[in-house]
């Protein structure tokens, strides 16, 4: 699994779920700790350790939001662009597919009866 941390729509950092460091707050002590539970994290420590990101607006702090994808070619093409300084644009998955993408072939627009679609949905006999 791999996270991007992107802030105002561009793609600041990169981490992979074995060197992702989870900070949390400690108001006693006035201070970020680290912490291995993901639920407990108010951000994260960057790749190279500089800067704290945060996911909720706080002064002083870069706000990110994580988002997880798992196509290592993808983690490790972004990692390198950072590194050369780049910030890339983030870009929404589609859930979607483009319809110009699709085959026309593998649709198929027959019109079925409430009984047949009840069928399908539900199992058994129309």
């Amino acid at each position: 699994m791999y996270f991007k941390a992107i802030k105002d729509g561009k793609i600041v950092d990169v981490f992979s779920d074995e060197d992702i460091v989870y900070v949390k707050f400690d108001a006693g002590l006035n201070m970020f700790l680290r912490t291995p539970i993901a639920d407990e994290a108010v951000g994260v420590l960057s790749s190279d350790a500089s800067v704290i990101y945060v996911f909720a607006d706080r002064a002083g702090y870069d706000t990110v939001e994580l988002k997880k994808f798992e196509e290592e070619a993808e983690y490790l093409a972004l990692k390198e662009q950072i590194e050369a300084a780049q910030t890339p644009d983030y870009v929404e998955p589609a859930d979607d597919p483009d319809p110009e993408e699709v085959d026309p072939d593998v649709l198929d627009n027959t019109p079925i009866s409430a009984e047949e679609a009840f069928r399908i949905i539900f199992g058994g006999e129309s």
